[in-house]
């Protein structure tokens, strides 16, 4: 079972421009083919998105949320 999946959430988004390497790429395109997600930026955006929501250590370095 695929972690991430196809969504298309509708935030306002700003455009980033970053350079990885091409394997990585590859293997990025492979996982979005697997998983039925249309577009490589829908699983870099996931997969941000999962890992800050998860990491524990990042989540107690979180300054507390004002209400």
């Amino acid at each position: 079972m695929a972690l991430l999946s196809s969504t298309q959430q509708k935030s306002k988004r700003i455009t980033l421009t970053l350079s990885i390497q091409e394997s990585l790429l590859k293997e990025i395109k492979a996982y979005c083919a697997w998983a039925g997600i249309d577009r490589p930026t829908e699983f870099i955006i996931q997969s941000i998105d999962y890992v800050l929501k998860n990491d524990k250590e990042w989540r107690k370095a979180l300054p507390p949320q004002s209400p």
